[in-house]
Parts: structure tokens; C-alpha cells; sequence
């Protein structure tokens, strides 16, 4: 697995993440070998399409054998990210591709063997205080899909992720929060 780093993390945080992202790369490697059930529920009609079977391919080559250091870096609300104010209600970020994009699942050098960083706020912080096991999960799987994926943030939380695929399953395959369920 990957190094894990932590800047402005408590070191209760950062074994909590390093935790989770163990558990991130097992079920990244089993979605991507194994005939899960639930991907009709975050995919609807596209769960498998071609782009879902080579995204969660990619994701699992990325997550188990190219990516070298995933370094979470904690910011607060108001702290100024990619030129936008943290609100209290975000979980995490990364900042977006630049000049080169893995949009429609194409491969891209870029961010791929160095690692990269992801931003913790304070609804991902709340998770790991209250233990909730799966928005852990999710942050770490969405945030990384951001990059490898260049997955964009139709929607947000269970519900209007299953609806998002249920009605309109070809936004659903871009959106990073059905990615991370």
C-alpha cells in the first residue's frame, strides 16, 4: 500500500486514515475483480458499461500499485483552497487537473506515481469522531477519483446518489460520491 502522510492531522487522525485507506485499496481491488452486487444502485443501467468496469479497473491499479503517498493535509473552515473559501459542510478536496485530464477514463501520466494530496475538512473529521464507517470510505475513494477519474460533484450523500442513477445513470458514472458508495 501507499504511504500515508498527514499535515495539521492529530496522530488518532492519521491512524484512522491509514486504517481507511487499507480498507479503500482491498475494496477497490474487490470492485474491481469480483462481480459486486451493488454497483446497479450507484450506476443504475451504466453499472456494466465499459466505463464502470475500466474506471474501477483504473482506480484499483492506481490505488494498489502506482500510487506511492497519499498526503491528507487538514484545512478549516474559511482556509482558502484552489481559490475557494472551505465551508463547514465539506468533507474534503482536491485540487483539479491541470493542463492534462484523465476526462472520459483516458490514461494520464500526471499525479499517477508520486502521490497525491488531499484536503480534510471538518465533515470528513466529524466522521472519523463518530466512527461512520462508510462517508470514511467514501471520502477517501471520491477525493482519489477526482484525480485518476476526473470525476466531477453532481450530487452528494446516498439518496440523491441512487436517484442521480436511477434517472440519469450516465451522469452517475462522473459523479465521485457514487463512485465512493
Amino acid at each position: 500500500m501507499f504511504a500515508v502522510k498527514g499535515e495539521g492531522l492529530s496522530d488518532a487522525q492519521l491512524t484512522e486514515l491509514t486504517n481507511i485507506c487499507a480498507r479503500v485499496c482491498a475494496l477497490a481491488h474487490r470492485a474491481a475483480t469480483t462481480n459486486v452486487g451493488n454497483k446497479a444502485k450507484w450506476f443504475g443501467t451504466e453499472a456494466n458499461s465499459e466505463a464502470v468496469t475500466k474506471g474501477l479497473t483504473i482506480m484499483d491499479e492506481y490505488l494498489n500499485k502506482k500510487c506511492v503517498r497519499i498526503t491528507f493535509v487538514r484545512k478549516n473552515t474559511g482556509q482558502i483552497i484552489d481559490q475557494v473559501a472551505a465551508e463547514g459542510s465539506d468533507y474534503g478536496q482536491v485540487i483539479p487537473n491541470v493542463m492534462q485530464t484523465t476526462a472520459n477514463f483516458q490514461k494520464s501520466a500526471k499525479h499517477t506515481s508520486s502521490g497525491l494530496r488531499i484536503f480534510a475538512m471538518n465533515e470528513i473529521i466529524n466522521a472519523i469522531n463518530n466512527n461512520d464507517q462508510l462517508e470514511k470510505l467514501n471520502y477517501v475513494y471520491h477525493e482519489v477519483t477526482h484525480k485518476v477519474l476526473d470525476t466531477v460533484d453532481y450530487r452528494y450523500g446516498q439518496g440523491p446518489c441512487k436517484t442521480l442513477a436511477a434517472n440519469h445513470p450516465t451522469y452517475a458514472v462522473r459523479n465521485a460520491d457514487n463512485w465512493g458508495y
